[in-house]
């Protein structure tokens, strides 16, 4: 039986981030694959997530993905998760949010946008103070 667009990113999540299970990218991703949000640049193979897991998984430790809320329609699905960990330099907690909108095709993820909070994970593990935000939005150096 064919896995529906939420159970394949319900997986994904599971094994790729709460499992560690690195060799899954392999699997779950789509060989010629469009993803935004995540890095300055797309992600466009499993090569590139690789990349990016190995630099996320060397700057946070026990990193947890939770599901907030997922839909789907057709072949696309959209959902909002939080992400939990610990900073490995400074040993500081994290919790931030993430939504995304992505589409899957035979299977695999190939196209995903995604909106993350990066923002309050650099105030968290104290590289922005708190009133970051506020002082830049007022035209001040938030440093």
């Amino acid at each position: 039986m064919m896995q529906t667009p939420s159970e394949i990113v319900r997986e994904w999540f599971d094994r790729v981030w709460n499992n560690g299970e690195a060799e899954f990218i392999d699997v779950g991703l789509a060989e010629c694959c469009e993803l935004t949000g995540l890095t300055p640049q797309p992600i466009q193979s499993p090569s590139d997530f690789h990349q990016f897991h190995q630099m996320m998984n060397n700057l946070f430790e026990d990193i947890h993905v939770e599901i907030d809320h997922i839909m789907e329609s057709g072949e696309s699905c959209s959902g909002v998760v939080t992400v939990t960990g610990t900073h490995r330099q400074s040993g500081r907690a994290i919790q931030f949010q993430s939504s995304f909108f992505g589409r899957i095709e035979e299977g695999k993820i190939c196209h995903a946008i995604n909106l993350t909070d990066y923002l309050s994970v650099l105030v968290q593990i104290g590289a922005l103070p708190a009133d970051a935000v506020e002082k830049g939005l007022a035209g001040e150096s938030a440093l």
